[in-house]
């Protein structure tokens, strides 16, 4: 006869495990890198972008370093998302 008890307790761990993969899934999802980039001493921001956008008749600068995703650009000319040697611009709207 089947033990309810080991039913029981495998029905527990299966539960915990997938609650576990699943709540791991949606926070990994969820993640958002804000790119950040250090320029005339102040720290601009946007989500979502990989590399500088802009107007290239009205470049500004050039990236000069980086610094790891989740660190915060302290030099002018440095940003957390690469693009080493490329313009930024400002875009005023």
């Amino acid at each position: 006869m089947i033990n309810i008890k080991k039913i029981y307790i495998l029905f527990l761990l299966i539960l915990i495990t997938a609650v576990i993969f699943l709540n791991k899934n949606y926070n990994n999802k969820n993640i958002k890198q804000l790119s950040l980039i250090m320029a005339d001493g102040n720290l601009y921001y946007k989500t979502d972008e990989t590399c500088p956008m802009g107007d290239s008749g009205c470049v500004s600068g050039y990236i000069s370093s980086t610094v790891e995703f989740d660190k915060t650009p302290k030099q002018n000319g440095q940003s957390n998302f690469g693009c080493v040697g490329n313009p930024y611009t400002f875009d005023y709207g």
